[in-house]
């Protein structure tokens, strides 16, 4: 306890500095979480059922893309697979190394004019869950300030 060693220096760092240890432990693992949420979030989205964008046909296979505002639709499974969540002291970054999940995320233009209006799917797995976010987060700190 803190009064116990309010004395003694030596002590009273070892004890901040083992307190401050086990917030940060907290706040980490709640940023994780939060980060695989998000991802999570933005597979299932993808690969879930229905659209209403147009069908063509690749090969012997019709396949109907997502319309311009939807989550993108699984056509190979390529940007599912590809999202990822890196996790870093105090921050969680989700997304994809794939070129086109960006073009996906933002749309696309040339010289002014829209090529392909986004089909975003990372801001949308966010902002569904931000609330989320916000109790795993306040959970965390209520832990830490209880202890």
């Amino acid at each position: 306890m803190i009064l116990d060693i309010i004395f003694d220096p030596d002590k009273l760092i070892k004890e901040i500095e083992r307190e401050n240890a086990a917030i940060i432990k907290l706040a980490n693992a709640a940023i994780k979480e939060s980060g695989y949420l998000v991802a999570n979030t933005a597979k299932k989205a993808i690969a879930k059922g229905g659209r209403s964008g147009r069908f063509y046909k690749r090969g012997k296979k019709v396949h109907q893309a997502s319309a311009p505002g939807e989550y993108p639709k699984t056509d190979r499974g390529g940007l599912v697979s590809s999202i990822k969540v890196s996790i870093y002291p105090f921050m969680a970054i989700v997304g994809s190394d794939l070129k086109y999940s960006r073009y996906l995320e933002k749309g696309t233009e040339k010289n002014g004019s829209v090529l392909m209006e986004a089909r975003p799917w990372l801001q949308p797995s966010f902002d569904v869950n931000k609330a989320k976010i916000a109790n795993i987060l306040d959970s965390a700190i209520a832990k830490a300030l209880s202890r």
